[in-house]
């Protein structure tokens, strides 16, 4: 049996993240706004990932592993210890 396989990028993920973060979307637990100065650290580790894209020349995938036999879901438990 063949299943749909979902794959996302990490920096589209991860910018849109730091977009919801910015506008307000996600708070801290108490509710607070959380402060521009991790949203900067964000950027950073932004920058850093896409740096690594560019000198690894391979782009950051994740797949998605919901209603995927046991085999898949351990090939991309390992992929993401290697990484």
């Amino acid at each position: 049996m063949k299943y749909a396989r979902k794959e996302w990028s990490l920096l589209d993920l991860f910018q849109q993240f730091i977009k919801d973060t910015y506008s307000g979307k996600r708070l801290k637990k108490d509710g607070k706004r959380i402060k521009p100065d991790t949203i900067r650290n964000y950027k950073a580790v932004f920058q850093l990932l896409k740096e690594f894209e560019i000198f690894d020349k391979k782009q950051i995938i994740i797949i998605g592993v919901t209603g995927n036999n046991k085999r898949h879901f351990i090939s991309q438990l390992n992929r993401w210890k290697r990484f």
